[in-house]
């Protein structure tokens, strides 16, 4: 398992093993003996030691397994592995399916559009914005199938503008069907704790991992990295080890009005819900009252459906020719297509919305480049653009208050703080080189002054 030994975890991920832990699990599928004076065997327990040794060693049939799968396991291909306690060797993943095989035959059109139906029904009370949004949990519940299949995924924004529409339920209905349980709520952390979390959380491998009720601005570094990687290398707090893990996680952010930040916004959908309720979580006459029930006790056919979606669209020769999606190719061959063939929105599309609403940087650094543009005269330096914030340092000084109010929406911090010059200066350096809005900022030199830039 990931880090060393690990024992399937009920919410569908693998969990590390401690000592005292493995001894007890040990002593459970093993008898012991020890030898006595006389020579004799008598009843014992497994020694702590072999426990330790054990962990240590970090060998054996389960040492590469990334992860569990309490679901059959389909393949880009769309072959299937449904055979319990068996380690797909494509995925590398253990299957704990415990429902019915699936059968050899290919479903046809017909049988992916029933399918598709049959998937809505969970969805069937959440006050979706337009059909995209749908589409965009529609390719939630696929994702969390077919995840282990996927080398990178993108993260899923459920979104709305009020509290108590359903946005973190249906992150209940996915992980539902992947485990047969609600989906542990997670607390999203602060800058400095996200990446110490974040390994934890992969280490593991949870299928899904839900950030609950996430408010403002919502991005990190770490996390832009495990979404679009294979495995995340961290160093394991405390000493100078690193450890890697898989990444085949589904991540999944539930928030009012959420803005996702930097280069997060490429890399994540969003599922939209807006009720014309006051009060939305006051609704009655829902189509299934007790949704999370209905759901569990409908789990093997809504899985059956899930395989069925995936595997029709698999088997097709052909190959849609989408937009391109950044890093997540497997992710569209594999979710995506199944949508847009079956006549729905492409998901993709629902980026338009995060773009034009969920990232305040960006548009700072926009409106910074426009006004170095008017104020600079040939290569400034980034000391350059913080003098530029008052009226007697300012080439043009009726534009000094919207430099230092790009500057700060930029830094997240006012221009005549201490941190301004360190933050603008990384801030400048990430994004040295790309166009936005026409312009584009370009180191025109070095020394040990520091760059200067030009646009």
């Amino acid at each position: 398992g990931a880090g060393g030994p690990g024992r399937p975890d009920p919410a569908g991920g693998l969990r590390a093993y401690a000592p005292r832990e493995l001894q007890l699990e040990l002593c459970r599928v093993a008898d012991w003996e020890r030898p006595r004076r006389s020579g004799e065997m008598a009843p014992s327990v497994c020694p702590l030691d072999a426990a330790r040794t054990i962990l240590e060693v970090r060998s054996g049939p389960l040492e590469d397994v990334r992860g569990t799968c309490l679901l059959p396991i389909v393949r880009a291909d769309g072959s299937t592995l449904s055979e319990r306690l068996r380690v797909d060797p494509v995925t590398r993943h253990l299957c704990l399916w415990d429902g019915d095989p699936v059968p050899d035959a290919v479903p046809s059109r017909e049988r992916a559009n029933a399918a598709l139906l049959e998937l809505l029904e969970p969805l069937i009370d959440f006050p979706f914005r337009a059909d995209v949004d749908r589409s965009v949990a529609l390719a939630l519940m696929l994702t969390a199938c077919v995840r282990p299949s996927c080398e990178s995924a993108p993260l899923f924004v459920l979104d709305g503008h009020t509290p108590g529409t359903g946005k973190s339920k249906i992150a209940d209905v996915a992980h539902l069907l992947v485990t047969g349980q609600r989906a542990p709520r997670t607390a999203p952390g602060d800058d400095q704790e996200r990446p110490k979390h974040l390994a934890s959380l992969l280490s593991e491998t949870r299928p899904l991992v839900l950030f609950d009720n996430v408010r403002g601005a919502f991005g990190s570094p770490a996390l832009d990295a495990a979404l679009t990687s294979e495995s995340w290398s961290y160093r394991v707090f405390g000493t100078q080890t690193t450890r890697t893990v898989p990444c085949s996680t589904t991540f999944v952010v539930t928030g009012n009005n959420v803005r996702v930040g930097g280069d997060l916004v490429r890399r994540s959908l969003r599922c939209y819900l807006d009720s014309p309720e006051e009060r939305p979580e006051r609704r009655t006459g829902f189509a299934h009252p007790e949704l999370e029930d209905w759901v569990a006790s409908q789990r093997p056919r809504l899985v059956r459906a899930l395989v069925d979606v995936v595997r029709w669209s698999a088997s097709l020769p052909d190959r849609l020719d989408p937009p391109p999606f950044g890093s997540f190719s497997s992710w569209s061959r594999m979710v995506r297509e199944p949508l847009v063939r079956l006549g729905w929105p492409d998901p993709v599309a629902s980026q338009q919305g995060l773009r034009d609403e969920s990232d305040p940087e960006e548009d700072a650094f926009g409106a910074l480049l426009r006004l170095w543009e008017k104020c600079a005269s040939g290569p400034a330096t980034v000391r350059d653009v913080l003098l530029w914030c008052r009226p007697s340092s300012c080439p043009l000084p009726a534009l000094s208050d919207e430099v230092a109010e790009a500057v700060e929406g930029l830094c997240g911090v006012p221009c005549g703080s201490e941190k301004a010059a360190q933050r603008l200066g990384l801030r400048v350096r990430s994004r040295a080189g790309r166009r936005h809005g026409g312009l584009r900022l370009v180191v025109a030199d070095r020394s040990n002054k520091g760059r200067a830039y030009r646009i």
